[in-house]
């Protein structure tokens, strides 16, 4: 039904709602129970949710962790417990190995995970997040981490804006929300424009790339009709429902889809600012993995651009 990667490990959902995974186990993130230095070289079934009864609707994969939704809607995780990455802090330990069940006091529908931070919505719309204070789209103090699962974005709450889709950056630092009204709104690493402005923000103790409060993007107003959004690996796309896509963030390996030539270059690094792509459009869906991007078109032609397409335009593949 679904995969998900991550730079070490895997995760499917079969059709039965059971998981296999596979790869690094390094922080204990496939969920196995084994020991954490141990690596699967081949998909292995958790047995845990068969032996429970328990069926899966949803997986989300971070750099270091996985999480899993049940169709009673429960969150489990498993990984690196650091910065209060999955919600959940165990004493005398950074990791766990095997599916914990995370506190959540509501319906929980979606969730999305980055290296230090996730975001999940409700039934009813409303976006929570917890993880690294910097990546979480909130002002909580800057002394501590969060772990706090309940807690929802009081931008977003402050407002009543409720939020369809989230998509962050696999592994990534920086995070995109879709409204139920279509508006785009962006938080977290900002340092090639990945949040769709060149604006920065000094105002928290870590760095002046970070925004820690959720920004709207003034150029998608409720005319664009946004259909998705998709966080890559230092760049952003934005896909709207006549199949036009616009691109932002970094282009050092071709993850934009445009010569470098149209970038900026800046300490290393080529970087765009959000535009419509001027040579592909007809755009149904968009899936990421890390630098490559594909895109499937109306007609379902599959298009793939990005680290082997280096500086180069969409390749169309068979």
């Amino acid at each position: 039904v679904k995969i998900q990667t991550s730079d070490n490990h895997c995760i499917a959902l079969t059709k039965n709602a059971s998981i296999y995974t596979w790869g690094s186990n390094t922080y204990g993130q496939l969920g196995l129970g084994i020991k954490e230095d141990n690596k699967v070289n081949e998909p292995t079934r958790c047995e845990f949710f068969i032996e429970n009864n328990i069926k899966i609707i949803y997986i989300s994969i971070g750099y270091s962790t996985t999480s899993i939704i049940t169709e009673d809607n429960n969150l489990y995780s498993s990984g690196c417990t650091q910065n209060g990455r999955i919600g959940i802090k165990i004493k005398n330990t950074n990791f766990i190995n095997k599916f914990t069940k995370i506190n959540i006091k509501y319906k929980i529908s979606k969730i999305e995970s980055g290296s230090t931070h996730q975001c999940s919505i409700d039934e009813d719309y409303h976006i929570y997040s917890w993880g690294s204070k910097y990546y979480i789209g909130s002002s909580r103090p800057w002394y501590k981490d969060s772990y706090n699962t309940n807690m929802q974005i009081y931008y977003f709450k402050n407002k009543n804006i409720l939020i369809d889709k989230i998509s962050i950056g696999q592994g990534g630092y920086h995070t995109f929300a879709l409204s139920k009204s279509g508006l785009v709104y962006g938080w977290g690493h900002n340092g090639t424009w990945l949040l769709g402005h060149d604006n920065y923000n000094s105002s928290n103790d870590s760095s002046e790339f970070i925004h820690t409060i959720p920004v709207k993007l003034k150029k998608f107003d409720y005319k664009y009709k946004i259909k998705d959004i998709i966080c890559g690996w230092s760049c952003t796309y934005i896909l709207d429902y006549t199949g036009n896509i616009y691109i932002s963030g970094q282009n050092n390996e071709g993850q934009l889809g445009i010569h470098y030539s149209k970038c900026t270059y800046d300490s290393g690094k080529y970087k765009y600012l959000l535009g419509k792509h001027e040579t592909i459009n007809n755009i149904d869906k968009i899936y990421n993995f890390k630098e490559t991007v594909f895109l499937v078109n109306f007609n379902k032609k599959v298009y793939s651009v990005g680290n082997i397409n280096k500086y180069t335009s969409f390749t169309q593949s068979n």
